[in-house]
């Protein structure tokens, strides 16, 4: 009687039990009795788990990188913050056209917000025409709207700086508006800018009465008739930079202004002694905030 083997003679079934965990490179294989088919499932199946477990080491790593963007999810794209609808504008007498973001500008000026969502016809065309605004005021008011800065004023004639003023003052912006009279007076300090009789009478035109650019008016006309400029020159230079005559600004032709303008000389009146220093000299209202 032949004395059975001491190596058991692995089963298919048997061998399948094993793989997973008994089973470590094709030597293993080799050692037990089996057909290549069987080794061929073997290796296979080792393959299948090891894609499994990367599989899930993936998805775990993308759900992180997903978790993580979402709670550091970045702001508002330009579209999704700004809309896309547009609205016209027409400005001027020319009738300028300004074709600009409705929530972008309604979001910044409460006067377009209520013009263009409230119950105007300008909400249902959305279009709007301001005859009566400077285009060259409203194009720096873009600006300042698009990107929440002025476009430099420095070397533009005081005009342009009293029209984004009195737009400004229209719109209600206060803040524009002290900007506007911040780089108004330090530029006239720098240039030492006077004006002309003819100067002041525009700048009476076009502003409120107390208004801040039509007291620094009135400041500045009391300053140069009570001080006149000194040290020889023929000249000085008026708010465009450019070569003004004495005689256009001596005490003469100011106080001709002031006869031929009421209101004029009412708010020139209404300084006397306000504006001195403590030795009694007038103050220079382009370096004092005096307005």
């Amino acid at each position: 009687m032949s004395v059975p083997s001491k190596k058991r003679k692995a089963s298919e079934t048997a061998l399948f039990e094993m793989v997973p965990s008994d089973l470590s490179d094709e030597d293993d294989i080799e050692e037990i009795p089996i057909t290549k088919n069987i080794k061929r499932i073997a290796v296979l199946q080792r393959y299948s788990a090891y894609q499994k477990a990367l599989n899930a080491r993936v998805q775990s790593s993308t759900a992180a990188s997903t978790s993580a963007e979402s709670e550091a999810k970045p702001s508002l794209s330009f579209l999704e913050k700004h809309g896309t609808q547009m609205i016209d504008i027409y400005v001027g007498e020319e009738k300028i056209l300004f074709r600009v973001y409705k929530d972008i500008l309604c979001n910044k000026i409460e006067f377009f917000d209520r013009m263009f969502n409230g119950k105007f016809k300008e909400a249902n065309e959305n279009a709007a025409v301001l005859p009566e605004d400077d285009p060259e005021a409203f194009d720096m008011l873009m600006w300042w709207v698009t990107h929440d800065m002025i476009r430099s004023l420095r070397g533009e004639g005081f005009r342009k700086k009293l029209h984004l003023w009195v737009l400004a003052d229209k719109l209600c912006l206060e803040n524009l508006q002290a900007y506007v009279m911040n780089i108004w007076r330090g530029e006239d300090k720098i240039g030492d800018i006077y004006y002309t009789a003819e100067e002041f009478q525009y700048i009476f035109e076009k502003t409120a009465s107390k208004s801040p650019p039509r007291r620094y008016a009135a400041r500045m006309l009391r300053f140069q008739s009570l001080k006149r400029p000194t040290g020889g020159r023929e000249y000085l230079i008026d708010s465009y930079g450019e070569p003004i005559p004495l005689s256009d600004v001596d005490v003469t032709a100011l106080t001709e202004l002031l006869a031929k303008n009421k209101e004029i000389l009412e708010s020139y009146l209404e300084l006397a002694g306000r504006t001195n220093d403590s030795s009694g000299n007038e103050m220079d209202t382009r370096v004092v905030d005096l307005y």
